[in-house]
């Protein structure tokens, strides 16, 4: 009834772009390649209909037998244009599910199905930079059944395995390579399908958080995301879109979310074997970088709009993950500089509250956490203790 390794091997698409075939799912074209009407199965137009109607009562037992069921007839499916107008219908039908139904079969062999289709889309967009509206629709629908699949999903065990298969984090892994090298599938054509990758991405780095709160886990899972993710950290991407912040300069909205915040966090939540030789990497060679942006930046400290100091915060949380060793640290001084004036900076501590949620006292407990890490070092206690005497 639910997914093994084996029925991940069976049900995995095969594809040979190069050869110039068609994508391929169980042997059988994802895409409908016919110019004719897709032909609807009357048992899962039947099963639709029925999750439509009971979207808010539908039970557990009810739902497992629908997908069991559906899971059955798309396997039986023999026309290519048949099998995903009809997967695409059951996917449509069960965003409708809004009860805690849904995630309690997270696990359900049916969801398999969805490996596929979100490999080979993000594969496409990859190559040509835009996707048609038949794709963009299958794309954010399949990305918003995994976000209700795993909402208010804490426990790592219930993440479906497929999401961490090779394939698929390989497609990932290299989509994100060609977003740290250009801009263009940022673009506001793309706007629906950037967000969408965005709130799947945003899937891996809750499940890695979470993979940290357990004793016992492979906290090398997601390691082939690391590299492209720093590579993207790296990017003058990353620099442009930091130092356009305090100006009136247009800022897509999905690429500073992207760029920003959302690499920022998979980086923090990262704690993999490489955690130290990957950090190391990336600040010996952003460290004068962001000593640049906090040059242009802390002087605007009063005029700081809120994605600015979340930006900032998420950059001290990229240096305080990363000095592990703090030595390295030593070396750029003029960064603590910069801290310490934001400790002292009354707009922020006038305004700590009681709620972790509030920008600045988000950011001053990062500061802090920062400042009783870095006091390891003797050379950076020195010097904050030389500040302080001379201030």
């Amino acid at each position: 009834m639910y997914s093994t390794p084996y029925a991940q091997q069976q049900f995995y698409s095969t594809y040979n772009n190069q050869q110039g075939l068609q994508p391929m799912f169980n042997n059988l074209n994802i895409h409908n390649t016919s110019s004719s009407p897709s032909p609807s199965s009357k048992l899962i137009v039947q099963h639709c209909n029925t999750i439509r109607q009971k979207a808010k009562v539908i039970t557990k037992d009810e739902l497992e037998r629908i997908l069991d069921e559906s899971y059955r007839e798309l396997k039986t499916l023999t026309v290519p244009s048949q099998i995903n107008p009809n997967l695409k219908r059951i996917i449509v039908a069960l965003l409708f599910v809004k009860s805690p139904t849904l995630p309690s079969l997270s696990l359900h062999k049916f969801f398999i199905l969805l490996q596929a289709p979100l490999t080979q889309i993000i594969r496409q967009w990859q190559r040509t930079s835009s996707l048609n509206q038949n794709d963009v629709f299958m794309f954010t629908s399949i990305i918003k059944l995994l976000r209700n699949l795993l909402k208010n999903i804490f426990d790592t065990k219930r993440y479906p395995t497929w999401l961490f298969d090779t394939p698929l984090l390989t497609t990932i892994a290299n989509f994100l390579v060609k977003m740290a090298k250009s801009k263009k599938f940022f673009n506001k054509k793309n706007h629906r399908e950037s967000k969408a990758f965005i709130h799947l991405f945003s899937i891996y780095i809750d499940y890695q958080t979470d993979l940290n709160e357990e004793k016992t886990f492979n906290k090398d899972i997601l390691d082939k995301l690391i590299d492209p993710v720093t590579q993207c950290l790296r990017s003058n991407h990353y620099i442009d879109i930091f130092s356009q912040l305090q100006t009136k300069k247009e800022i897509l909205k999905m690429q500073k979310r992207f760029f920003l915040s959302k690499c920022p966090s998979f980086l923090v939540s990262y704690n993999g074997s490489r955690l130290e030789q990957i950090t190391e990497s990336l600040l010996s060679t952003m460290l004068p970088q962001y000593l640049t942006l906090f040059n242009e930046l802390i002087p605007l400290i009063h005029q700081w709009k809120r994605s600015t100091m979340r930006s900032i915060n998420y950059l001290i949380k990229i240096v305080k993950h990363g000095s592990i060793n703090t030595t390295i640290l030593a070396d750029h001084l003029p960064f603590i500089d910069h801290i310490l004036t934001l400790v002292d900076t009354p707009i922020l501590y006038n305004k700590l509250t009681a709620s972790p949620s509030k920008r600045e006292t988000d950011l001053m407990h990062t500061i802090i956490n920062f400042l009783a890490n870095m006091i390891n070092e003797p050379t950076i206690l020195a010097y904050i203790k030389q500040k302080k005497m001379t201030a």
